[in-house]
């Protein structure tokens, strides 16, 4: 009821389709992603596991507070994505470790997922940046702002300094 899990191997197109009802910006930045041949074939878990600063899936999956389900042989770990990344293309992913599945919560009533991608063409492009913001609202006031950036350095990272100053 409260939490939406994608599974390794669903592609990038039946996620955006599904995805398209609780999260409609995101839907409209996967559209963006690559062909719709691109999208049947490559998945939300490929698209964290290369680690890429520019992976259009990584700040708005960041902004939604995710979770990433990995598996090895001997047990299976739930680890918020944000600490997922460790440097440039690296991961924390050890040897006969990999993702089995997305948790992505559910928006409440007052939450609300904006973004944002710059790249040279407007579709079928690798972003320059991908922003995403996430913000719940109490009344006229920010009750809770999470902002990741895809783009600005080594890896996709949240903007804790910006979060803190509009709280």
């Amino acid at each position: 009821k409260n939490f939406i899990e994608v599974g390794a191997g669903v592609s990038l197109y039946d996620f955006q389709n599904m995805i398209k009802s609780h999260y409609l910006d995101f839907y409209n930045i996967l559209k963006r992603y690559g062909s719709v041949q691109i999208r049947n074939v490559g998945t939300i878990a490929g698209n964290i596991a290369t680690a890429s600063p520019i992976g259009d899936t990584l700040p708005l999956l960041l902004s939604l507070d995710a979770k990433v389900v990995l598996q090895d042989l001997n047990k299976k770990t739930i680890l918020p994505l944000k600490n997922f990344f460790v440097s440039y293309r690296k991961t924390i992913l050890e040897k006969g470790e990999f993702i089995e599945s997305i948790v992505i919560p559910k928006p409440s009533s007052n939450e609300q997922l904006i973004t944002h991608k710059i790249s040279k063409r407007y579709e079928d492009d690798i972003s320059a940046v991908c922003m995403a913001i996430n913000i719940a609202m109490n009344g006229d006031q920010p009750k809770s702002v999470r902002i990741a950036l895809g783009g600005m350095s080594g890896i996709p990272q949240r903007a804790l300094q910006l979060e803190n100053a509009l709280i």
